[in-house]
């Protein structure tokens, strides 16, 4: 598929909603916007997750699309032509592609360069990426840094130039460090919010949570508050927990782990009621709320990020329950391919569509130093990309200067988007 064809069809879209009155009202996604979306991920061969990411960008809709709807409103949409008819001359034709069939909601005017130029441009950066990338901020200082928080020192130095370029930023949930303990260590939820505030343009998440941690009704009305004030930009990363110590520590039980995936379970069953009802009421084994106002109701809903690896259990929570997966790249290619497949009969096995569950992997490793490393970071991430990655974590460590950063950038982001 041509990437301009698709962008001048987005761009026929944004303006289609504009004049329809949902530029800039968040609530106003009613059906058009949503059949809107479907026609023109039929228009551009179902790509159905470049217009919706396009419509999210611009606000005119949240949440997963119905297909139900689409398809109640499919044979109406037949007689709709709401941008006025052109000859098959004008109707832009994608590559591989002979004839010149009208799609489905027949020929959208080609849009004219001169006058949407950035909003083309706009769109094609927020929707052409092949790759997404996120930045794993450390949360605990380097050596030279005379135990200053880590976080803090690349906010000041690094992160201001990172983040014009990346598409998330990610801090873990651990209460103190695995090498010095001594040094000061931030706190995830806190350090997150910090970080959602500076830089506004990135989605933000953590790296994960540890849903022992924190009460799930809290995190919950937590997630919902970050989710609001962030505008929409907030991705909830959670899982069982793993680090004995840290919970004996710190007082909180750390049962087995079938317990504890248990625990999350129930969590994010908790947590989505909190999200969609008024009056939210769960009784689980292990979790109970009753009548649990939690206004506002974050829209969209925070997509769910479980990270996890153990195939009897957790991988098929993440099959029933998850919009997006993580695992670690060390692994390797087999058994994420493995573990990946196990998600996806679980997925089946719930109703719904594997395709949905977005891949993401955390590779850890320092920042190329030369443009023959920066090609094997781009081999490396082709082969992830290949297996249905589209979302890759990264944790450089301690970095020191901007100049790998831009690097990165230019010899590897570049080519993979």
């Amino acid at each position: 598929m041509d990437d301009d064809v698709i962008v001048t069809a987005l761009v026929v879209i944004d303006k289609a909603m504009g004049a329809l009155g949902h530029r800039d009202d968040v609530r106003a996604r009613a059906s058009e916007a949503e059949v809107l979306t479907m026609a023109a991920a039929r228009y551009f061969q179902n790509h159905l997750a470049r217009a919706l990411q396009v419509m999210q960008l611009c606000r005119y809709l949240s949440g997963p699309l119905s297909v139900s709807r689409f398809n109640r409103h499919l044979h109406a949409l037949r007689g709709v032509h709401p941008w006025g008819g052109l000859p098959p001359s004008r109707i832009p034709v994608p590559r591989g592609r002979s004839d010149r069939r009208a799609p489905l909601l027949y020929s959208p005017p080609v849009a004219d360069d001169r006058d949407d130029e950035a909003l083309r441009q706009r769109i094609k950066e927020a929707t052409m990426s092949g790759l997404k990338f996120g930045w794993v901020a450390p949360a605990v200082g380097p050596p030279e840094s005379d135990h200053v928080p880590l976080v803090i020192y690349q906010q000041e130095e690094i992160l201001p130039v990172a983040m014009q370029h990346f598409d998330s930023l990610w801090v873990c949930d651990h209460f103190y460090g695995f090498t010095r303990r001594s040094d000061p260590f931030v706190e995830g939820w806190t350090a997150l919010t910090w970080l959602a505030a500076k830089y506004p343009n990135v989605q933000v998440g953590h790296h994960v949570l540890g849903v022992g941690y924190r009460n799930p009704a809290l995190t919950g009305k937590m997630a919902a508050t970050l989710q609001t004030m962030s505008g929409g930009r907030f991705i909830l990363g959670i899982g069982a927990g793993w680090r004995d110590e840290e919970y004996h520590a710190y007082g909180y039980d750390f049962p087995r782990p079938a317990v504890r995936i248990a625990q999350l379970d129930e969590a994010l069953q908790l947590m989505r009621l909190m999200w969609t009802e008024e009056t939210p009421t769960f009784k689980g084994k292990h979790f109970q709320i009753e009548a649990a106002y939690a206004p506002p109701h974050p829209d969209p809903l925070p997509p769910i990020l479980i990270g996890g690896n153990g195939e009897q259990l957790m991988l098929p929570l993440v099959g029933r329950q998850a919009d997006m997966w993580n695992t670690g790249a060390g692994r390797g290619l087999e058994s994420f391919t493995r573990k990946r497949d196990i998600i996806r009969r679980s997925a089946e096995a719930a109703g719904r569509d594997p395709s949905s569950i977005v891949l993401t992997v955390t590779r850890e490793a320092p920042l190329p130093q030369t443009s023959d490393e920066s090609a094997q970071w781009v081999e490396e991430l082709q082969k992830w990309t290949a297996e249905g990655v589209s979302h890759i974590l990264l944790d450089f460590g301690h970095v020191t200067s901007t100049e790998p950063v831009q690097r990165f950038v230019e010899e590897v982001m570049a080519p993979l988007r």
